[in-house]
C-alpha cells in the first residue's frame, strides 16, 4: 500500500514523494479479527503483504474472511475470554514456522453494570478479556521463541479509559488497564526494540455501535453529539494500525494514541 504525500519543502513547489506503509513478508497475529476493528485490520495488513494468523472464537466468519484475504493466513478458533492457556496459539505459528513480526489486540465486549448495581464478577470478566489476555498473549509473543526483534503490537483500547461513562465502569475500568498494561510491556521490551502502543478509538462504526444504541435507548444522532467528526470507519483506525505495524513508526513505543473524532 502505497501513499503519496505532496510536499511543499522540495527545491520545487509541489514535489512529490511517496511513503509506503509495507508490511510484505511480515508475520502478524490478529485478534477479533472475525468483525469490526480486527476484521478491517486484518484486511488492510494482508493488502500491504503480511501474512496472518486470524484469532476469534467464531471460527466459520473466520474462514470467510481468510477466503477474502490476498496473502497467505491461518485461522485459529479460540475464546480469549476464557481462561485457557494462549500458548496453544502460538503453537500454531510455530508449526508454520512463521516467527511474528506484529500483534493486534482487538478483541473486546461491552460490559455494562452500574456501580449501584456492583457485581465482581461482571468487572472481573471484562479484565480477562480486556486485559488479563492481552498480557497472557504478550507474555508469549515477547518470548524470543515467537517473535523477532523490532516487532510491534498494537492494543485497540477506547476513549472511555480516560473519559468515563454510567454504567459502563467495566468496560471503562478495563480499557484503563489495558493502557497502562501496554505502558508496562512497552518498557519491559525496549531491549528488544518491540514497540508497544494502543489506540484509544472513540465510536467506531462496527456492531458493537448497535448494542450500545439499544443499552442507551438512543439513535444516532444523539448518540454523536459529544462526537462532532461522526462516527469512526474501521478502515481509518486500520490504516494507523497498520502505520504502527511498518517500519516507519521504529521510534514510536508506549504512546496511548487518542482517535476522538472531535471527542476532547
Amino acid at each position: 500500500m502505497q501513499i503519496i504525500i505532496r510536499s511543499f519543502h522540495g527545491h520545487k513547489y509541489g514535489d512529490e514523494m511517496s511513503v509506503s506503509i509495507d508490511l510484505q513478508g511480515k508475520n502478524i497475529l490478529v485478534t477479533g479479527a472475525s468483525s469490526g476493528i480486527g476484521k478491517a485490520c486484518a484486511s488492510f495488513f494482508s493488502e500491504c503483504g503480511a501474512n496472518l494468523i486470524l484469532v476469534s472464537r467464531r471460527e466459520d466468519c473466520m474462514k470467510d474472511i481468510a477466503e477474502e484475504l490476498a496473502s497467505e493466513c491461518a485461522v485459529v478458533p479460540f475464546d480469549l475470554s476464557s481462561h485457557e492457556s494462549k500458548k496453544v496459539i502460538f503453537d500454531v505459528c510455530r508449526d508454520k514456522e512463521w516467527k511474528l513480526d506484529g500483534f493486534l489486540y482487538a478483541a473486546g465486549t461491552i460490559e455494562r453494570c452500574p456501580v449501584k448495581a456492583y457485581q465482581a464478577g461482571i468487572y472481573e470478566k471484562s479484565m480477562q478479556l480486556h486485559c488479563f489476555s492481552f498480557l497472557e498473549m504478550c507474555r508469549y509473543f515477547c518470548n524470543r521463541l515467537y517473535s523477532n526483534d523490532g516487532a510491534s503490537v498494537v492494543a485497540i483500547s477506547s476513549m472511555s479509559a480516560q473519559i468515563p461513562e454510567r454504567g459502563l465502569g467495566p468496560y471503562c475500568i478495563a480499557k484503563s488497564a489495558l493502557n497502562m498494561a501496554v505502558q508496562m510491556v512497552a518498557l519491559e521490551n525496549v531491549h528488544r526494540k518491540i514497540r508497544v502502543n494502543s489506540l484509544m478509538a472513540a465510536m467506531v462504526d462496527t456492531p458493537l455501535i448497535e448494542e450500545y444504541k439499544r443499552y442507551r435507548s438512543v439513535e444516532e444522532e444523539e448518540l454523536l453529539e459529544n462526537q462532532p467528526f461522526g462516527l469512526i470507519k474501521p478502515e481509518s483506525i486500520a490504516y494507523m494500525a497498520g502505520f504502527l505495524m511498518s517500519e516507519e513508526s521504529e521510534y514510536i513505543t508506549g504512546a496511548r494514541i487518542p482517535v476522538g473524532a472531535g471527542l476532547i
